[in-house]
């Protein structure tokens, strides 16, 4: 499928998945497509050629609970107004071309549990700004190609652990109940791979190719549930 989406998509106010992943879309996304986080609980536009800003009218209604944007060319910011989706758990934004420094504000979102940013162009330190209880429930965390600076975050993130949530969504409509598998992408050894069945037991953290400074932190050694650590 190719060609631009259209604003019309705005008026399907009963859809709670859209994946239209995987295809030749482009051109920017309708405004509206914020305001209808507030019935999605999933979109998916991976590997398409969307580009422009991200919508920036997440309201505080929003119930999204998986946003993957992986491989366009998105540019701009991470909009803040996504701090109003709280109940997201995985956020894939990699493979674009999203700048700034990182988000702090993702700190507050006490649900997430994958974090991908990766080959972006966000700079910068990494600070959480007096939260003393960042991410408490993140396992997959990917910050690799960017241009981050000051010393390795690690210990942010030392509760990561699996989880026995496989993401599995239901929808029971007329009945009928159908099922929608989320997946993200993960760089193995130099190699991507989609997950997708195992994603639940998954704990990961990539900082690979950035620029951070000092030691690797004592904490490292305390992650004990870490399976991929670059």
């Amino acid at each position: 499928m190719t060609g631009e989406l259209p604003p019309t998509i705005c008026d399907a106010t009963s859809l709670s998945i859209l994946d239209l992943s995987n295809n030749g879309l482009s051109g920017a996304l309708p405004h509206c497509l914020g305001n209808l986080a507030d019935k999605l609980i999933s979109i998916n536009l991976a590997n398409n050629q969307f580009r422009g800003p991200i919508p920036t009218n997440f309201s505080k209604s929003c119930r999204l609970t998986y946003l993957n944007i992986y491989n366009n060319h998105f540019k701009g910011l991470v909009p803040q107004s996504l701090a109003n989706c709280k109940h997201l758990q995985i956020l894939d934004f990699g493979k674009n071309e999203i700048g700034g420094t990182f988000p702090s504000w993702l700190f507050t979102l006490g649900e997430l549990e994958v974090l991908v940013l990766r080959s972006n162009r966000f700079f910068g330190r990494i600070t959480r700004r007096g939260i003393p209880r960042p991410f408490p429930k993140l396992r997959i965390l990917d910050l690799s190609n960017n241009q981050f600076t000051g010393y390795l975050p690690i210990s942010y993130f030392k509760n990561m652990k699996p989880n026995d949530n496989n993401y599995d969504y239901f929808n029971n409509t007329n009945e009928a109940y159908y099922v929608y598998q989320v997946s993200i992408s993960l760089n193995v050894k130099g190699s991507e791979h989609e997950v997708t069945n195992i994603l639940h037991i998954y704990t990961a953290i990539d900082l690979s190719c950035n620029k951070f400074e000092g030691k690797v932190p004592n904490i490292t050694g305390e992650l004990r549930w870490l399976a991929l650590l670059n």
